[in-house]
């Protein structure tokens, strides 16, 4: 029963630094001035800081919507994406897309 509360405290103060880490980076660049236009109200600073600490504690989770509406888009059907993604894929030697790891 002791380790598991070794256990506990582990992954509480991980926790911790984790929230803690996902406030200091939100409340600088706050402080530096360079993302007013997107952070404008408190409610939006509170979010902020809440969606730092998901994206780092369940990133699957965090990214979820973004990959939903990413892979709703025809992209194959456009040619500007169509010579992007050629070129990256010259860049990285050749990945096939459909051999994934």
């Amino acid at each position: 029963m002791q380790n598991v509360g070794k256990t506990i405290k582990v992954d509480m103060d991980t926790l911790l630094l984790i929230v803690d880490e996902a406030i200091g980076y939100v409340d600088r660049l706050l402080h530096s001035g360079e993302i007013k236009k997107y952070l404008q109200h408190d409610r939006l600073v509170l979010k902020a800081k809440f969606s730092s600490v998901i994206s780092i504690t369940n990133p699957d989770r965090s990214t979820a919507l973004f990959n939903t509406l990413f892979m709703s888009f025809p992209w194959e059907e456009k040619d500007e994406i169509i010579k992007h993604f050629s070129l990256l894929n010259d860049m990285l030697g050749g990945v096939n897309p459909s051999r994934r790891s």
